[in-house]
């Protein structure tokens, strides 16, 4: 089966995307937000001991799961962006906090003709359909079952 593969190397500066999707059911595209929203929590964030991401929350809608990774509860998300601007590395993009929906939709796709509308839709090129696996040499992690991720983990540049 295929899996989505996102390369945030190439999408992590470019708004186009986001412009594109927007003028189009914003609704049916919003899972491609989340597939980076969580991506980005994946490799960027540093996972701090007391994350000010969190505590800045006025709703407590973040939270770190069993793993260590911060997620976001879309149900109780405000989109105050207060934790955008808390996170001293940049991991909380203002864009992704514009998408507050609920958690169960993280990673759903609807079906084949949402995501080659939104692959279609990237200029970069950054999100494909592919077979590939992870493989940590090739900065490929797996988020989902279905989706992948190429990125550099903050772990790997400071090394």
């Amino acid at each position: 089966m295929k899996k989505i593969l996102v390369d945030l190397m190439k999408c992590r500066e470019c708004a186009d995307c986001r412009v594109i999707l927007e003028e189009k059911d914003a609704k049916k595209n919003i899972s491609i937000f989340n597939i980076i929203e969580k991506a980005l929590f994946l490799t960027t964030c540093r996972k701090c001991e007391d994350a000010p991401c969190i505590l800045v929350c006025p709703e407590d809608a973040l939270e770190k799961n069993k793993d260590g990774l911060v997620q976001r509860n879309g149900n109780l998300c405000i989109g105050c962006k207060s934790c955008a601007l808390a996170c001293p590395f940049g991991t909380i993009p203002n864009y992704i906090v514009d998408y507050v929906i609920p958690k169960a939709e993280y990673c759903l796709i609807s079906n084949s003709t949402d995501l080659k509308a939104i692959i279609k839709a990237c200029p970069e090129k950054a999100i494909q359909e592919t077979d590939e696996k992870p493989n940590a040499e090739n900065h490929i992690y797996k988020l989902t079952d279905n989706v992948l991720i190429k990125d550099y983990k903050w772990e790997e540049i400071i090394k």
